[in-house]
């Protein structure tokens, strides 16, 4: 999932920087939930806080994407977060995060233990 794309995309589309319609992003990001999660409950978040909100949640998401902190920190930032703007959308959104992070993580994982795994098996077969 290209979250900054999602970003950047939905960014241009509310502050009008970029002349391209809804429909033509709607149909770019077809197979990217977020999106649709961005224009779903829009109207729970005050017109003038929007953007700060969407900056503050990809902040949050680029920062745990590269921290290596444990899931109980990442959901006490994220808890920070939704206290900070309490609004469905923002709740909607954190959550939408935490579990692309939460992926993100675990397919990182699988690929270090696959590289491993790899790894020692050509150090097993030199050996023999």
């Amino acid at each position: 999932m290209d979250i900054k794309g999602v970003f950047n995309d939905f960014y241009l589309l509310l502050s009008g920087k970029r002349q391209t319609g809804l429909l033509e992003l709607m149909e770019k990001h077809k197979e990217d939930p977020l999106f649709f999660l961005l224009l779903d409950n829009l109207d729970a978040v005050p017109d003038e806080k929007v953007m700060d909100a969407m900056q503050e949640a990809y902040g949050f998401y680029k920062e745990q994407a590269q921290a290596e902190n444990g899931m109980e920190e990442l959901y006490a930032k994220a808890e920070g977060y939704a206290r900070k703007w309490y609004n469905l959308w923002c709740r909607q959104l954190i959550v939408a995060l935490v579990s692309v992070l939460d992926r993100e993580r675990e397919a990182a994982a699988v690929s270090t233990e696959k590289e491993e795994t790899e790894a020692f098996s050509g150090k097993v077969g030199k050996a023999a």
